[in-house]
């Protein structure tokens, strides 16, 4: 640990992205628009904290006799269920559970060979030791300008196309791409938001009952701003990214995180169902999940077992290096970004046409893309990495209880479980990824100048 702490004080790459992300901060706190943005939204809390609304919302958010009673549950319940390497391993297990299609042993066994690469890799960066930067004032100061575009842009998404894709999934097709990636961001501003919100509480400048109703008014309003979307991705995401702020900073307990879980099933289980009966098919809400997660898992079996039919029989081992060797990986940049040299084609596209589908993209889990690209040395690096930047966000949150460091982690790991089923192959999410890798070393710079 000594030497990798040194190999950070002293590193010249670390520095500058220190530097960089320093710069930002300061340019942050002293800028007159976002002290406007500040000033406004000051002036919205005093508003409502001396009007009937904050009354009703109270009532609403925070019945007494009922929270009373959670929290008898919560007490009785008195363990830490945040601990991300086992609730990813029993997601992915309970993924396999659910399914209505069995995979084959291959396909099982090349599965569980990353996995162990993913706990290798968080436990690894749980090792690292954080200290606390200063990063708190800007988080609450970034994340309401986050916030504030990001929802320019959801409304300039759907004023353009004219419809809700909520209601009728064919408007879907019509969103902007660039628009609709930049309105996701709302989710993480929000978390940011919240995780200011419940650090107060958790450092005594909060009462609990004021801090519970603001987040889970922003909880509840950015759900519905990015449900609006039609994209069941999102919210699952915004559900799970503020459950585990609430719960990091012990605005809940054991009892409405499991109730929030079972809550996103139910909610995407009875989004798709909608869907399913607006496009012509009666699908009960039971038999969502179990179909879908069995179309997916059949789509990663046919991927792995052919890598390996065509190792056995052709003398290529593509089972160790996959078919397009990183080109899948490329056009998760190239479908975006058109200067960036690549496909054309998104990655859930280039893997519907390996089956010869036209029109629509195609999900294949956590691992489909990844090892269709690169085989089981691609997928087991992948799995590292995810598992090294994982722990990084989790360590950091926990050591440092930095909002900005939460609300990244929250994210990450409601990307990454929701990332089971959709894979991880989206531009803003390796975006994300990115960031939290980047205030993780930010932090650990800043900690050893300390």
């Amino acid at each position: 640990m000594y030497l990798l702490k040194n190999s950070f004080r002293y590193s010249r790459f670390v520095s500058i992205i220190f530097g960089l992300i320093t710069f930002s901060l300061n340019s942050l706190r002293h800028s007159r628009f976002v002290a406007l943005l500040s000033f406004t939204a000051e002036k919205i809390i005093d508003i409502y904290s001396i009007s009937g609304l904050r009354r009703f919302v109270n009532s609403l958010f925070y019945p007494a006799k009922l929270w009373g009673f959670v929290d008898r549950l919560n007490s009785r319940l008195n363990f830490n269920l945040l601990k991300p390497d086992k609730i990813f391993l029993l997601a992915y297990a309970s993924f396999i559970l659910l399914s209505s299609y069995t995979i084959s042993l291959r396909a099982l066994v090349f599965l569980l060979v990353t996995l162990v690469f993913f706990v290798f890799g968080f436990i690894f960066a749980k090792r690292v030791s954080f200290r606390e930067g200063d990063f708190k004032s800007a988080s609450l100061k970034a994340g309401v300008l986050i916030y504030l575009f990001s929802l320019l842009c959801l409304m300039l998404d759907i004023y353009y196309v004219r419809e809700i894709p909520l209601f009728d999934p064919i408007a879907r097709k019509k969103l902007s791409v660039l628009l609709t990636y930049t309105s996701t961001f709302i989710v993480l501003a929000g978390l940011m938001i919240a995780s200011y919100i419940a650090w107060e509480y958790y450092n005594g400048r909060r009462n609990r009952s004021n801090a519970r109703v603001k987040v889970f008014t922003i909880a509840l309003t950015t759900t519905f701003l990015v449900t609006l979307l039609g994209f069941r991705t999102q919210t699952l995401v915004s559900l799970l990214g503020f459950t585990f702020v609430m719960y990091r900073y012990a605005l809940i307990g054991n009892f409405e995180i499991i109730s929030a879980m079972a809550s996103g099933l139910l909610a995407i289980s009875a989004m798709g169902a909608y869907r399913a009966i607006r496009v012509g098919y009666a699908l009960g809400i039971s038999h969502v999940i179990g179909n879908r997660v069995g179309v997916t898992l059949s789509i990663y079996n046919y991927i792995v077992n052919n890598l390996f039919y065509v190792s056995h029989f052709s003398g290529y081992n593509v089972l160790l290096t996959g078919v397009y060797h990183g080109r899948i990986a490329l056009s998760t940049f190239s479908s975006f970004l058109n200067f960036i040299p690549g496909p054309s084609l998104g990655p859930r596209t280039i893997v519907a046409r390996e089956f010869g589908v036209t029109g629509v993209t195609l999900t294949s889990t956590l691992l489909g893309p990844v090892s269709l690209d690169l085989g089981l040395i691609g997928s087991v690096l992948f799995l590292l990495i995810l598992g090294v930047i994982i722990g990084l966000a989790f360590k950091n949150s926990i050591a440092t209880a930095s909002p900005l460091a939460t609300a990244f982690f929250s994210i990450l790991f409601a990307y990454l479980l929701v990332g089971i089923e959709t894979g991880l192959v989206d531009f803003n999410v390796f975006v994300l990824f990115s960031a939290s890798l980047f205030i993780s070393i930010a932090h650990l710079a800043e900690g050893s100048k300390g």
